[in-house]
């Protein structure tokens, strides 16, 4: 559009495609506008525009509400275990399960595969081993409360377990579950303090190459790290460092992920890798961090929180509780570090209890229910709400009142139910003007009907018209509120304004 009046100029703002804004502070104006996103919710990044996330689908159903779901590989055939009610139970087909033990403490499983085995341990419980389709406990010899057990490990072809009531680790012999065990006391190797929440191995670079290293999380916010083979052999067997860090909220927000560990600390998303002198890859800043360290300080004891990694998208799902609804049922919300792009996203709508890979599928559990995510257009049925919103810009000219007078949005879809471009002035929501986008709804076209009066196909439709709105202000933020049933592709917006005079 060439516009021929004095003091007229039109702008830009383009999809946020370096995803949620993690570096930047909220309030900040800026001459240009930013390729961040104050909020970025149900939005997923792509090349030049950004995408409505895909809705899910049911995929089985249990008797009870599901807290761990877990992959075991028997003969080459994936089983779908799952944990909810004080049970486990074997999924099946579409709402066929089978109970493979009942009557426990917790399902606050902590779940290790070795050997054709998968372990089963809860802090409370006598832990147990699935194998071959049975579900028995585990025996061990001389090794009086193995229900304190939390939590089991493999490194160097052993297992190493724990208990977050102690400071000590035991240890069993090679390529054995169970059996004898060996005690390692760490009150007798250093000065460390509070009990042991987690255990864990990660590639450290050194003079002799890159090596294993045996990583022990305590409540305290020390980090041990040995490297070995055997700790009952000193000779094979060192401490490499101790150091201190922002301690995890509880043991499932450890992930073992590309040789390093991702933590989610009091203080934020990190690697550990960050506290050993390694690059920092994954910064969480901004308007994320102040929306993370709001649900640590009101939800960190709620059950939920947890990392899984989507190989399939190539992304870190982290799980967030964000308290109960009026039916006193949990919610949660989703931060989704893209490692391609790196970028963050948020999803909402999503009232998962756990998250789980199973054969090259994303499944989460919500109630008595698993789906599979992000493999349907909508959420069973319902729209997918979709918000952004743009930081505050300026045009580089803080002392220059503008005046808004139309804006558009550019978009690619079948359709959606509804959406509102809204720009806010002065860091005032209360001052935002909105505009709602019209659209033709969809048609199924009928042979003989009249050419041009209904649509002929479902092809994607381009939405990009002008509409009008009257917004005033130093300093501008756009945002955009979507409802739709299937995907809709954002590609930016742009303003006609006019500039007022120096005041």
């Amino acid at each position: 559009m060439k516009i021929q009046k004095r003091g007229v100029k039109a702008c830009s703002v383009p999809a946020p495609q370096e995803g949620l804004d993690h570096r930047l502070k909220t309030g900040v104006d800026s001459a240009e506008p930013f390729r961040q996103a104050l909020q970025l919710e149900n939005w997923v990044v792509l090349d030049q525009a950004i995408q409505t996330r895909k809705g899910y689908r049911r995929l089985t159903d249990c008797e009870t509400p599901i807290e761990r779901l877990h992959s075991h590989d028997m003969n080459n055939e994936k089983k779908l275990l799952a944990c909810g009610g004080g049970a486990v139970y074997e999924l099946k087909a579409m709402g066929e399960h089978l109970c493979l033990k009942s009557g426990f403490s917790s399902d606050q499983w902590r779940i290790t595969c070795f050997h054709g085995a998968s372990l089963f341990m809860n802090g409370c419980d006598d832990p147990h081993l699935y194998k071959d389709g049975g579900f028995e406990p585990i025996s061990f010899q001389g090794f009086d409360n193995p229900h304190s057990l939390s939590g089991a490990m493999v490194y160097q072809s052993r297992l190493f377990y724990w208990s977050h009531q102690s400071l000590t680790f035991w240890y069993g012999d090679i390529h054995t579950i169970g059996g004898k065990l060996q005690a390692f006391p760490l009150s007798l190797a250093g000065d460390y303090r509070g009990t042991i929440m987690h255990i864990d191995q990660m590639m450290l670079s050194g003079p002799k190459g890159v090596q294993n290293a045996f990583v022990i999380f305590l409540s305290s916010g020390q980090v041990v790290v040995y490297r070995g083979l055997d700790p009952g052999r000193a000779e094979t067997w060192a401490l490499l460092c101790t150091v201190q860090i922002s301690k995890p909220l509880t043991s499932d927000c450890v992930l073992s992920y590309a040789g390093d560990l991702l933590v989610i600390g009091e203080e934020g998303y990190f690697f550990l890798s960050k506290y050993l002198g390694g690059d920092e890859r994954l910064t969480c800043q901004g308007a994320l961090l102040s929306e993370l360290q709001k649900a640590i300080r009101l939800y960190a004891k709620q059950k939920g929180w947890s990392l899984t990694f989507d190989s399939i998208r190539d992304w870190i799902i982290i799980n967030v509780p964000n308290g109960k609804d009026s039916e006193g049922k949990l919610n949660f919300s989703q931060h989704v570090f893209d490692l391609s792009r790196a970028v963050w996203m948020t999803f909402t709508g999503i009232q998962s209890s756990c998250w789980h890979v199973h054969d090259g599928a994303l499944l989460f559990a919500s109630d008595a229910s698993v789906y599979r995510a992000f493999d349907a257009p909508d959420d069973e049925g319902r729209v997918i709400k979709a918000y952004l919103k743009m930081p505050w810009f300026d045009f580089g000219r803080s002392s220059v009142l503008k005046k808004v007078s139309m804006v558009k949005a550019r978009f690619e879809s079948h359709g959606f139910e509804s959406a509102a471009l809204g720009i806010a002035v002065d860091h005032q929501e209360q001052k935002k003007r909105s505009c709602q986008i019209r659209q033709n709804k969809k048609q199924v076209s009928l042979w003989g009907s009249m050419w041009n009066r209904v649509l002929w196909s479902r092809q994607v439709q381009v939405k990009d018209d002008w509409q009008t709105v009257h917004a005033s202000g130093y300093a501008l933020s756009l945002d955009l509120n979507l409802a739709t049933h299937e995907p809709v592709t954002y590609y930016g917006s742009e303003m006609i304004f006019e500039q007022g005079g120096l005041i």
